[in-house]
């Protein structure tokens, strides 16, 4: 329960987080920016799968490494769980920046929306981006959980998602006046500073662990 009430609660998290970004966008570029975030994040969440597979074997090696007591191995799990994320989402992002344009002509391409295209290839080029970090969070926020700190996860996606990718997709969008792409540019720098605040919490609680021998 103390794992799985603060990971269920994440997803509230991932729903307040759309609501939100979906309430700037009406307000700086209407019901097209939505169309646009909304189709071409598809494929951002695509792409962030096999991340995610990686951070839920990581729980269950990290359980399996704090049952027997061999907490050397916790950091060992932590860095091969970040090494192997980056080298599929720089596989993954790179593909996604190239081919932007020919991806967004799934969405767009009937003349109701063809006019959304170029739209399209831009936010997943920039979104693209958050990708590389995607692997320290990820990562990170798992070690927590395979370590029965659900509530540090919990928070750490609270920052993330609350205080980082709303505040900065806000200020960037309407304070400074950059629209819709405000809004994406804001997504990618909440998940960089999320993400490294992330791997700082966990890399400081690993090492507190490993010299005290307990948890």
């Amino acid at each position: 329960m103390s794992v799985g009430l603060p990971a269920g609660t994440e997803f509230l998290m991932i729903a307040i987080l759309s609501g939100s970004l979906n309430v700037i966008l009406m307000m700086v570029s209407g019901v097209d920016g939505v169309a646009i975030y909304t189709a071409s994040w598809r494929i951002i969440m695509m792409a962030m799968v096999p991340i995610m597979a990686i951070g839920i074997s990581l729980i269950a090696v990290t359980g399996a490494s704090l049952g027997a007591k061999k907490y050397e191995n916790i950091n060992i799990i932590h860095n091969y769980g970040i090494k192997i994320g980056m080298i599929i989402v720089i596989i993954m992002a790179g593909t996604i920046f190239l081919l932007a344009p020919y991806i967004s002509y799934l969405f767009t391409y009937s003349p109701g929306s063809a006019n959304l295209q170029a739209f399209c290839a831009d936010f997943l080029r920039i979104v693209s981006i958050s990708l590389l970090f995607l692997p320290l969070g990820v990562s990170s926020t798992s070690i927590f959980k395979g370590l029965g700190r659900g509530l540090d996860s919990l928070l750490i996606a609270i920052v993330r998602v609350i205080i980082l990718e709303i505040f900065f997709a806000y200020v960037l969008a309407v304070p400074l006046g950059m629209g819709q792409y405000g809004v994406w540019w804001g997504i990618v720098i909440g998940q960089a500073l999320g993400a490294i605040f992330a791997y700082l919490w966990s890399k400081r609680y690993i090492k507190k662990l490993l010299s005290s021998g307990k948890i």
